[in-house]
């Protein structure tokens, strides 16, 4: 009986299938469950294009209201979130470069039906579209700043000038700076800049600033430019988001030796700038005068950094060390050694924009 029931052979084919059916199921859901994750992507793709159209055109700041749009209509486009509705998540990333290419990224969670099912399979796929529109960059128009403080009991000579700074040239041998605008606009050497023209910034270009410091040198104008005498330059580099016109300066800088080489600072560890955006001009002042700023000689503090759009009818207050908290630079840390205040930019408006799509 034993030998008749190993070498019977009935149902083999049963059995065989069966074992058949598993990859076979799962190969029928992954194409059922990737075609209707690639029909979501497809209208993902057309909503960010039209997302990016729409911020990239605006001289508005209406970004995130034209991000979230785009989320909630992904997010329901096959019915009401939740419930049977296969998006479970969308999230939205943008950037702009240089004022000129804008960059938005739409990811999102989408679940499986049948793949779901099959052990070792995923329970979502990941959905994600990127798109890149270019246009003409924003021009700015930038007014002299109004100089509060300039430290005239220091030892040390505190130049500030401005310059003409592009995002987009960042990798060139200039680091995107065009220095033949650089303009000298205050100093606490008594120097008189009442003349002072702020340079002509071209499309793309943002406003930036230079801070010159000559050690011990206050009192002596033979060392103010000389290549010999021991200066540090420092530079804001200063980008403006086009949409939500939010300032944002990356400083670079340290000594500079007579032979034009630099040996740089570590300003992450060392932050030499505050930033503070004010709503009136009024508010720009120390919190003993009735403002919003510190107050002179508040020493040890960690500086404030701007996130708040700097747009047209508001301010931005420019608090500066001559010498970055580091073990020799002898710093006090109360960011008030150079006091700017400077009316954020209004936009020059262009006609034609140029806006399309690159990616």
């Amino acid at each position: 009986m034993l030998r008749r029931f190993a070498n019977d052979r009935k149902g083999a084919l049963s059995i065989i299938f069966a074992l058949a059916l598993i990859p076979l199921v799962g190969v029928t859901g992954a194409a059922v469950d990737y075609s209707r994750a690639a029909e979501f992507r497809a209208f993902l793709h057309r909503e960010a294009d039209n997302a990016a159209l729409a911020i990239a055109s605006s001289d508005a700041p209406n970004a995130a209201s034209t991000i979230e749009s785009l989320r909630s209509r992904a997010l329901t486009h096959y019915g009401p979130a939740g419930g049977r509705n296969p998006v479970q998540s969308v999230d939205v990333t943008s950037s702009w470069s240089g004022g000129s290419l804008f960059t938005l990224t739409a990811t999102s969670a989408f679940a499986s039906t049948v793949l779901k099912a099959v052990p070792g399979m995923p329970g979502a796929i990941t959905v994600a579209v990127t798109t890149q529109v270019s246009r003409i960059a924003a021009r700015w128009q930038w007014k002299l700043p109004e100089v509060r403080d300039l430290s005239f009991e220091a030892a040390d000579y505190n130049r500030i000038s401005v310059y003409c700074y592009n995002e987009t040239k960042k990798d060139q041998p200039n680091k995107g700076r065009r220095l033949e605008t650089l303009t000298a606009i205050a100093d606490n050497g008594g120097t008189s800049y009442s003349g002072a023209v702020m340079p002509a910034c071209e499309d793309g270009e943002t406003l930036s600033y230079q801070l010159r410091n000559v050690r011990d040198s206050r009192t002596k104008p033979q060392n103010w430019t000389a290549a010999s005498a021991e200066h540090y330059l420092y530079y804001t580099d200063t980008r403006v988001d086009p949409n939500t016109r939010v300032l944002t300066n990356t400083i670079t800088g340290g000594r500079e030796w007579a032979d034009g080489t630099m040996t740089m600072t570590d300003l992450n560890q060392a932050p030499l700038l505050e930033t503070i955006v004010c709503d009136t001009q009024a508010a720009c002042r120390s919190k003993a005068d009735g403002g919003i700023l510190p107050n002179n000689h508040e020493t040890g503090r960690t500086p404030a950094t701007a996130s708040g759009p700097c747009t047209e009818g508001k301010y931005v207050y420019y608090g500066w060390e001559d010498r970055p908290p580091v073990s020799q630079g002898a710093s006090d840390k109360d960011y008030d050694d150079i006091r700017l205040v400077v009316s954020c930019p209004a936009l020059v408006k262009i006609a034609d924009k140029e806006v399309r799509i690159v990616r």
